[in-house]
């Protein structure tokens, strides 16, 4: 589950600053839905943060080729590889 936030980060970085910064806010983002979603269907935070990590993780991924046909547009400044 560690590897989530930094194989996201990986989708949209270009340095690895802008992957560090972006895993953290990942991971940040997902604490934060996981206690959420573990308050509002009284499940145990643990397992609920990972679902959610998961869950914006494949959500983001399906968006990276919709993004990528889009580039052409916005010229090389999305930093989507």
């Amino acid at each position: 589950a560690e590897s989530i936030p930094a194989a996201w980060a990986r989708f949209f970085a270009r340095t690895p600053e802008q992957m560090a910064i972006g895993a953290a806010l990942f991971g940040a983002a997902s604490v934060m839905a996981g206690i959420s979603l573990s308050w509002h269907i009284d499940s145990p935070a643990g397992p609920s943060i990972v679902i959610s990590a998961a869950g914006l993780f494949v959500l983001s991924a399906m968006m990276v080729p919709i993004l990528r046909r889009f580039q052409a547009c916005w010229g090389d400044q999305s930093g989507i590889k």
